[in-house]
């Protein structure tokens, strides 16, 4: 296994004069250990290759024994991370040679680190630069695998031995769900929902066309590949002349195939695409964020924009007053911290407030919302959105498309407060259906929604930003049937979405 970190994409200079050059090509710059290995334990089948777990998913990056920082430039950045320049292919598509985004949060000083997001103004902090930041490391990477074979039989030649690319990548949130059966569903919509639920398609990454990493150190690829090699083990012996076991669809099974991981989308959240001098493309893993969690936030935020199976953090941030940006598969009340477990991604959640004689929801800032930190510190957790399961992740999507044709064309203007699942022997819904004359079929998906007002942002740490409600409505959503029941004002009424 070969890896190259984000850690060392960048153009900082952690010596001081008179000190020899550092070897880029060596941790923490380039890490070839730690990333995955083999497993060895008994019982284990040979040739089981895993990811070496670490204790926090990642660290800060040391040098010579000491912290090592970048030097931060002046530069428009998004939202408080660092953007750095890519170029784009004759498609337009984004070609990243380094990280697309570098965590700059962490500002180091001669007396110690010192977090930006303890400052009104994070974001302006990091554009304007003129720091040095700590660097972190987390352990992602890029590699092959390619299999020695001893004493073939039956043939004098073998045949010819085919590497496959290996990728350790960021965490799998929703591990029962899978990016091609979201893919093939999508195509199965009406060309009419789908366009208003993706702003491109989801696509796995088995449906990639492009060599693997061409610039690794000694790469066994080649330019003219189009296609991966994918292996496939049997994690167990099974005894002969018995059927091999088949799981049940509804158990969640999380898998490390190609057709589980996420596709190139500009960047994306498994892999990315970069190019030789000669403009010949690849996959690579370093193109992402750096460390991993920095990209991760984004994509969950926009999920409109970058369709990967993964977790949709869209309504814990105030993006329906700002930028438009809308949620597509809500995460329930309970996966974003409102119950008994704690939010997957550690940021507090949105909470509706009385202020005098008006509603307000409250919102962590996303300029301040730090998955980085939440990793330093375990806070990143799947133990919520793990048992989101295939099924449930289309419905909640199909529910979503529904509620917002029932809301009518300003469905910008409508943000979700709450999102949960109800079923039959529900008090609400059963007073709806005899209100409004109708009775749902199976599992109910609730939403409270509500009119978005003027946006402010509170002078005060943690620097909340406020959204004042306009108007609240409530509805239950049955997504097979395109039925719903809708309450405005006290009153509740049936519709039926068609697309």
């Amino acid at each position: 296994m070969s890896g190259d970190s984000p850690a060392g994409s960048s153009r900082a200079k952690p010596f001081r004069s008179g000190w020899s050059e550092p070897d880029i090509s060596r941790a923490p710059f380039r890490i070839t250990e730690g990333i995955a290995e083999f497993r060895s334990e008994e019982g284990d089948p040979q040739g089981l290759l895993v990811p070496v777990p670490h204790k926090a998913l990642i660290e800060g990056a040391m040098f010579r024994g000491k912290p090592l920082g970048f030097n931060v430039p002046s530069r428009d950045g998004f939202v408080a991370s660092l953007d750095l320049p890519c170029e784009h292919n004759s498609q337009g598509l984004e070609i990243r040679p380094a990280p697309a985004y570098v965590h700059a949060r962490t500002r180091m000083t001669p007396t110690g680190e010192v977090d930006l997001n303890q400052f009104s103004d994070a974001a302006q902090l990091v554009d304007d630069g003129g720091y040095r930041a700590r660097h972190y490391v987390d352990y992602t990477g890029d590699g092959w695998i390619k299999a020695r074979i001893a004493g073939y039989p039956g043939r004098r030649f073998p045949p010819p031995v085919l590497p496959a690319y290996s990728l350790v990548t960021a965490p799998d949130f929703l591990y029962a769900c899978d990016q091609a059966e979201l893919s093939d569903w999508s195509d199965s919509l009406p060309k009419a929902l789908r366009r208003r639920l993706w702003y491109i398609d989801p696509m796995p990454l088995s449906d990639m066309r492009l060599p693997a990493n061409l610039q690794m150190p000694r790469s066994p690829f080649k330019v003219d590949d189009d296609t991966i090699t994918a292996v496939v083990p049997m994690a167990l012996p099974v005894p002969r002349g018995k059927p091999s076991p088949v799981p049940s669809p509804d158990h969640p099974v999380h898998t490390s195939l190609p057709d589980d991981a996420a596709g190139i989308m500009s960047p994306g959240w498994d892999v990315a695409r970069d190019w030789l001098p000669d403009k010949r493309e690849h996959l690579a893993a370093y193109g992402l964020g750096s460390p991993f969690p920095e990209d991760s936030k984004l994509c969950a935020a926009f999920s409109a924009f970058w369709p990967a199976v993964a977790p949709d953090a869209t309504r814990e941030f105030a993006w329906t007053e700002t930028h438009n940006y809308r949620t597509v598969t809500p995460l329930t009340d309970e996966e974003i911290g409102l119950g008994s477990v704690p939010p997957w991604d550690g940021v507090p959640p949105p909470r509706l407030v009385r202020k005098k004689d008006r509603l307000v929801v409250q919102f962590t800032n996303f300029a301040h919302a730090d998955y980085a930190r939440s990793a330093l510190e375990g806070r990143l957790t799947a133990q919520a959105t793990g048992r989101i399961t295939q099924r449930d992740y289309q419905d909640r999507t199909l529910a979503m498309a529904v509620a917002y044709e029932a809301l009518g064309l300003s469905r910008f203007r409508w943000m979700v407060l709450s999102y949960r699942q109800v079923g039959s022997d529900d008090r609400e819904r059963r007073r709806a259906e005899r209100a409004a004359g109708h009775e749902l079929g199976g599992i109910a998906h609730r939403f409270g929604v509500c009119r978005v007002g003027h946006s402010t942002t509170l002078s005060k740490p943690p620097y909340l930003q406020e959204i004042v409600v306009k108007g609240r409505a409530t509805l239950l959503v049955d997504p097979a049937s395109g039925n719903v029941l809708a309450e405005r004002k006290g009153a509740w009424t049936h519709h039926r979405v068609t697309f």
